[in-house]
């Protein structure tokens, strides 16, 4: 959390089933920071999204805290070409060229 801080990035793409849980955890953090909260996010996980998102929606519920909705999600490992046009979209006009679903 303390080198977002530091290095001040453009966009942070994170693997959120991983190290268990705890880049669920740093995702939180991240968006319920005044100064980082509008920094992009891409979600990578080895899982769908749909599954993912429920994980998510677990995670939440158990904290008791809303976790707001990333800006982009991919399944691992993404294809190149599709992992640039996000960062280039997420850090060119602050939205992603993705369909938007809705979180479950």
């Amino acid at each position: 959390y303390q080198e977002v801080i530091d290095e001040d990035p453009d966009l942070i793409i994170i693997d959120l089933i991983r190290n268990h849980g705890s880049h669920t955890l740093l995702y939180r953090e991240l968006k319920a920071d005044q100064k980082l909260k509008n920094i992009p996010v891409i979600m990578l996980s080895t899982i769908d999204r749909k599954t993912c998102f429920h994980y998510l929606k677990c995670k939440r519920s158990a904290s008791g805290g809303a976790m707001p909705e990333p800006e982009a999600f991919l399944k691992k490992p993404p294809e190149a070409d599709e992992l640039l046009k996000l960062i280039h979209s997420l850090t060119h006009t602050g939205e992603c060229l993705e369909d938007t679903e809705e979180w479950v």
